[in-house]
């Protein structure tokens, strides 16, 4: 008689751990058919891959390697005219949080909930004046905002198979550039061109690479700094890929959020933190040499990285861009900024540059988007947010990669416009989301 109730649970075992498996193989094969689709906007195609996807709102962890693969390439994977892959998915990721809401009751609103709605309300409000008529709704930065909140509201989602998940896609991301530059950008790059694919701005390319770059490396200390070559390989293709993206930006993003990512883990171990300053001594030197064998082939767009262009354009005329704003817009629009569409600010800065511009500062973006009232409230919540994360180290290890995820892109805000990044909610989304999780693997 005990025998059956055995045989049942056994067959009950090998049909979910089958059914895991193919929710995962969906994930991957959907990728994929969604990267080679790229921006064809193939209606038909692009229709029969999101309802590929659309089993994948049953089990939310096998929908996050696709968002963010997505959100990596926002700008190249178009579904529809002006619609991107990302935007469907962050869809299916809120039709999922419900399904979960309603099915466990697990939701539970915080502070961090309505700061993030205020965060929605306020763009929305400041978005409906510009001072050059640019009043458009800030989408991006809404749906970034909006797969936050989902991606908050999960909890108990075992933290191994998120953080393994990352690791994945960013390595089948790593692959998908390095395959756009083979076939796609090597006769660009050979005459200093930055774009892969016309009309494709460099510096969002840049954007994700640097986040990939991150991922591998937390992953890297997750395993406790073993002698893992394959990670410190990914992430040198990493590098070599985001030099060839031309950004200066990406690349002071990448090697001082490497270090606090490499050093994070260390404390009080002087057997780890030798193995860490090798590392950063031996990778610096092999960046160093990478870069003049690059320079070599591509002599153009390497001599973007030389001090002599940085000094002469002052980083793409940054300096003369953040000095126009504060002279003529700043004193009569200190408190709610000019308008959050970015084009007002283009126009600004076109007006007395007579080239059209970003801000192309985190700081400068969110003071000219939402003025000084803006910059206390975006600088305080993510003040304690980061607060909280750092805290959440002494616990659980796996918040190591979120927290690598966010200094990446906030230090990518020296030098461009991130606050309406998707990446950058989405980073702050998986922080929450690997807190409500499980606190498995070695305090950091």
């Amino acid at each position: 008689m005990s025998f059956k109730p055995d045989c049942f649970i056994i067959q009950q075992h090998v049909a979910n751990k089958t059914h895991i498996n193919a929710y995962s193989l969906i994930s991957v094969i959907a990728t994929i058919c969604m990267a080679c689709l790229r921006n064809s906007m193939n209606y038909l195609l692009s229709t029969l891959v999101l309802i590929a996807f659309l089993p994948l709102i049953l089990r939310p962890l096998y929908l996050i390697g696709p968002i963010f693969f997505s959100t990596v390439f926002d700008d190249i994977l178009i579904a529809y005219s002006g619609q991107s892959f990302s935007r469907f998915l962050c869809v299916y990721l809120v039709v999922s949080a419900i399904i979960v809401f309603i099915k466990n009751k697990s939701y539970r609103p915080t502070k961090d909930t309505l700061i993030v709605f205020f965060f929605m309300l306020m763009g929305i409000l400041l978005s409906r004046k510009g001072l050059f008529g640019y009043t458009s709704l800030p989408k991006t930065y809404i749906f970034g905002l909006v797969q936050m909140l989902a991606l908050s509201s999960f909890y108990s989602i075992d933290n191994k198979k998120l953080t393994d998940t990352l690791y994945k896609y960013s390595i089948l991301s790593l692959i998908y550039y390095i395959t756009l530059f083979l076939y796609n950008g090597i006769s660009a790059v050979l005459i200093g061109n930055r774009e892969l694919i016309s009309g494709i701005n460099a510096n969002q390319m840049a954007f994700g690479i640097v986040v990939v770059e991150i991922i591998i490396l937390a992953h890297y200390v997750l395993d406790n700094y073993h002698s893992r070559k394959i990670h410190m390989v990914l992430a040198l293709c990493s590098v070599i890929c985001l030099l060839l993206t031309g950004s200066r930006s990406g690349l002071f993003a990448s090697v001082i959020a490497s270090v606090i990512i490499l050093s994070i883990g260390v404390r009080h171990n002087n057997r780890k933190l030798a193995n860490v300053l090798v590392i950063c001594v031996l990778s610096i030197l092999l960046i160093i040499c990478i870069y003049f064998c690059l320079s070599i082939k591509f002599p153009v767009l390497m001599s973007r990285f030389t001090i002599d262009s940085i000094i002469a354009t002052g980083g793409t005329n940054r300096v003369s861009i953040w000095k126009a704003y504060f002279d003529y817009y700043f004193p009569s629009h200190w408190l709610f900024g000019i308008g959050f569409d970015p084009l007002n600010m283009y126009y600004a800065i076109e007006k007395y540059l007579k080239i059209g511009h970003g801000a192309h500062n985190l700081i400068i973006d969110i003071i000219s988007v939402s003025g000084m009232f803006g910059l206390i409230i975006f600088s305080s919540c993510f003040t304690k947010w980061i607060r909280r994360l750092l805290r959440e180290m002494k616990s659980n290890a796996f918040i190591v990669v979120p927290i690598g995820m966010i200094f990446s892109i906030l230090l990518m805000g020296i030098g461009e416009d991130i606050i309406r990044t998707k990446m950058l909610w989405l980073s702050f989304g998986f922080g929450f989301m690997v807190m409500n999780g499980d606190k498995g693997g070695n305090p950091i």
